[in-house]
């Protein structure tokens, strides 16, 4: 099984790869197969980075709700959605919340604090984790 990774292969999701192969041994190497009878191979990849998450209603100055939507294929890379990781940054970057069950809300109340919160998000597939989203600042007064 081969694996191709960025350039200079400039594949896209979803783009279709046809092979011919042959076998060899110690007798030589046979004739290549034919295109036609070659399976589909579909390109497939980390995720895309997901859409900003955005600050949930119920936010005040006892909790920040931080809220982000579902992925369907079009930024999965072409594979289920396993887990999201939520960020916060406070000075550095930390990981504060996982979902393996998909959720989509996260409710940070302990440490709030007057000052400005930083949240970003990702998305992990079987092929790995994507990029991180846009951030989100959200101001507590």
């Amino acid at each position: 099984m081969s694996i191709f990774w960025d350039s200079p292969f400039n594949l896209n999701e979803g783009d279709n790869i046809y092979a011919k192969v042959s076998a060899t041994n110690q007798y030589g190497a046979g004739e290549l197969s034919d295109k036609d009878n070659s399976p589909d191979v579909q390109v497939i990849t980390v995720p895309h980075a997901p859409n900003t998450p955005t600050k949930g209603s119920a936010s005040d100055h006892t909790q920040n709700v931080i809220e982000w939507s579902t992925h369907t294929n079009g930024m999965t890379g072409g594979s289920t959605v396993l887990e999201y990781e939520l960020e916060e940054n406070k000075g550095s970057w930390r990981s504060i919340f996982t979902s393996t069950d998909l959720a989509t809300t996260y409710t940070q109340t302990s440490g709030i604090d007057t000052g400005t919160y930083q949240y970003r998000i990702r998305m992990r597939n079987i092929y790995g984790w994507g990029d991180y989203s846009d951030i989100l600042s959200i101001t507590v007064t």
